[in-house]
């Protein structure tokens, strides 16, 4: 009886994933990335950064994509009592493909979207010692997206990121962390 059952699910989630397969209106894409910050934490230099963003996609119209993600991003900073600002959050969007010709698979691509991201700050030792609240904030970003398997794309891309948010330490009440990044992209196509 296990056994059937086993078989029957393993046989639905096949039938499921070659009608998914078939439409390719669905999409997976995780990006490493590198961030380079645009503003100072007070008087102090924030390093460049380095993370990596984790997003679904689904085409509702030809070319149009919505959105949904999960990203981090770290920066080093040299100063007495903290020594690390990470960014995690959620981004929402849509992107708009945009083909090089006509028929071809290959891309360029806008993306546009919203964030909702905290910071966590840590000292030397690595320890938290503050988690902000998360805030609403912004990004696009340019790209190609570049076919390079029936349902598999890489996509080098520049984004901007924007996160405001409020926090005390060292006579620093608030940040922007504003950065942009280089990523390349790994998608596959369902």
């Amino acid at each position: 009886m296990k056994h059937l059952k086993l078989t029957s699910t393993i046989i639905a989630l096949l039938f499921i994933s070659n009608n998914l397969e078939a439409q390719n209106k669905w999409s997976i894409e995780f990006t490493p990335n590198l961030d380079f910050p645009t503003k100072n934490f007070g008087e102090t230099k924030l390093s460049t950064g380095f993370g990596f963003e984790f997003d679904v996609a689904y085409t509702f119209i030809k070319n149009i994509d919505a959105y949904l993600g999960w990203s981090f991003n770290s920066f080093k900073v040299e100063l007495p009592s903290i020594s690390e600002f990470d960014e995690r959050g959620y981004s929402l969007g849509i992107t708009y493909r945009l083909p090089i010709i006509e028929n071809t698979k290959h891309y360029f691509f806008i993306r546009v979207g919203g964030i909702y991201n905290h910071l966590l700050i840590k000292n030397p030792r690595g320890e938290v010692i503050q988690n902000t609240n998360h805030k609403l904030g912004f990004k696009f970003g340019i790209g190609f997206d570049y076919k390079f398997l029936e349902h598999w794309s890489l996509r080098p891309q520049i984004n901007y990121h924007s996160l405001s948010t409020d926090f005390k330490i060292e006579n620093v009440n608030s940040a922007n962390l504003n950065h942009f990044n280089i990523g390349l992209g790994l998608s596959k196509w369902f």
